[in-house]
């Protein structure tokens, strides 16, 4: 399931609440944040210290203007599907134009036919891009369109924008943390509206986070790898 989703499964019994790549903050691309109610709640989802939403997107503004200022091609590296969206959104809004990757494009036009314009965008076809800003996927494939970019500066768009390694994969110039993820304040007020009595953690989650949950008196199973496997 791409994106944020919540699958909610009840019976005569008892509720359960899965959430996937859980998202708390509403905004223009999708559909407003719905809250579920249920006994045993299940999390599958990424924690990250990321920047909030307007902030994140405010620095995309600025430096893909500073970029272009200076003579560069701004290059932003983010997920084809609902970032890039937001993206080209915040850039063409500022006056910037901007060209993207034509898998970019098909879910750009997807997104339109949904009732959610994010503005124009070109499709990238390898020429020199002067003047413009580029969303491009960050996947390792479209790395020889990066280098083949001259005067690139590359930024990379995600919650694990801070690890030096994976800039360095990405040709990346500037990591900007942003990712939609929760920290753990968020999750934990997230639990709490849920009502859950029962928390079921499926990542690799920080003992904090555990204890806290704990000290809720709330019933914490954690299934990493080790005890999935059994199970099946």
């Amino acid at each position: 399931m791409p994106g944020s989703a919540q699958l909610l499964v009840e019976t005569e019994e008892y509720t359960t609440l899965y959430a996937n790549h859980l998202g708390l903050e509403s905004f223009g691309l999708a559909e407003e944040f719905v809250l579920g109610h249920a006994e045993c709640l299940v999390l599958r989802t990424s924690m990250a210290p990321v920047l909030p939403r307007g902030q994140a997107l405010a620095l995309v503004v600025d430096r893909a203007q500073a970029s272009l200022a200076a003579g560069h091609t701004p290059v932003f590296l983010c997920r084809p599907v609902g970032q890039a969206q937001e993206v080209i959104r915040s850039l063409t809004s500022a006056g910037v134009e901007v060209a993207c990757h034509r898998l970019v494009a098909a879910f750009n036009e997807a997104y339109r036919q949904l009732g959610f314009d994010c503005g124009p965008a070109k499709v990238f076809r390898g020429r020199r891009p002067d003047g413009l800003a580029l969303v491009l996927p960050d996947r390792q494939g479209v790395l020889p369109l990066v280098r083949s970019v001259e005067g690139a500066r590359v930024f990379w768009l995600s919650g694990h924008a801070g690890d030096k390694e994976a800039l360095r994969r990405l040709c990346a110039d500037e990591g900007i943390l942003y990712g939609g993820h929760p920290d753990q304040a968020s999750l934990l007020q997230f639990v709490k509206k849920t009502r859950a009595r029962r928390v079921v953690l499926i990542a690799p989650y920080p003992e904090t986070l555990v204890t806290e949950l704990e000290r809720q008196r709330l019933e914490v199973v954690v299934l990493g790898r080790e005890t999935q496997l059994p199970l099946l």
